[in-house]
C-alpha cells in the first residue's frame, strides 16, 4: 500500500525528522503524543480503467497534517513535507510511483490540541 511509501519518504527525509524526530504517523497519532509532529492518510484512491485491460495506475490522493503550537515551525514543518514528497518518482517501500506533486496547502487551527494545523494535499500516481 502507498502508505508504507509516503512513511518511508518522510521518515528518511532528515530535515523533516530534525524538526518532528520520529513523530510520524499514518491516520492517527497515539494518545498523549506532543506536536510538533506529521499525520498522513489517503484522502481517495481511483484506478484510471482501459477499456481492454486492468487499470495500469492508481491516482491517490494523500493529505499530509503537521501540527506545531508555534506557527512558522508550522510553515518550516510543510516546507520540509513538501521537500520528501514534491517530485518523487521511482520505487520505494515496494511501490512503483510515477509521481508524487504538491495540489495545496491550508492553515488550519486544532482546537483539541491547541495547535496550527498545516493541511497539505498531494497527487500521488503509481502502479496498483
Amino acid at each position: 500500500m502507498i502508505g508504507a511509501s509516503i512513511y518511508s519518504l518522510l521518515n528518511g527525509h532528515a530535515p523533516l525528522t530534525a524538526l518532528v524526530g520520529s513523530q510520524i504517523y499514518p491516520v492517527q497519532a497515539p494518545q498523549g503524543k506532543k506536536d510538533p509532529m506529521v499525520i498522513y492518510g489517503i484522502s481517495d484512491q481511483e484506478g484510471q480503467h482501459s477499456k481492454d485491460r486492468t487499470s495500469p495506475e492508481d491516482w491517490i490522493t494523500v493529505e499530509v497534517i503537521a501540527y506545531s503550537k508555534d506557527y512558522d515551525q508550522n510553515h518550516a514543518i510543510h516546507q520540509a513535507v513538501r521537500a520528501a514528497l514534491d517530485g518523487y518518482h521511482g520505487t520505494i517501500a515496494g511501490n512503483d510511483i510515477s509521481q508524487i506533486s504538491f495540489m495545496k496547502y491550508e492553515d488550519g487551527w486544532e482546537e483539541e490540541r491547541e495547535s496550527f494545523a498545516g493541511i497539505a494535499t498531494y497527487q500521488v500516481i503509481s502502479t496498483p
